[in-house]
């Protein structure tokens, strides 16, 4: 019985975890009217484009981090 409820409160701390995590992405989109989410300096987006075909397709999903410090050669995300 007590690895029973170990495992129940180690999947309701998970559940409260992601809970959190979600409730913190909706309100930077639908609160802070946001266009992306910044979940500790990176984000998440999906490619529309051909233009980097061969190294990432069209609707890949891609995870970018957030940074002013850009160099050559760096692969970049933009809004127009």
């Amino acid at each position: 019985m007590k690895e029973i409820l170990k495992k129940i409160d180690f999947v309701t701390v998970i559940l409260l975890i992601i809970l959190a995590i979600v409730s913190y992405c909706y309100a930077q989109i639908k609160l802070f009217n946001n266009d992306y989410i910044n979940f500790c300096g990176y984000t998440i987006f999906q490619v529309i484009t051909g233009s980097m075909s061969g190294t990432i397709e069209i609707k890949d999903i891609v995870i970018v981090k957030l940074t002013d410090d850009v160099k050559e050669n760096d692969i970049i995300t933009y809004s127009s």
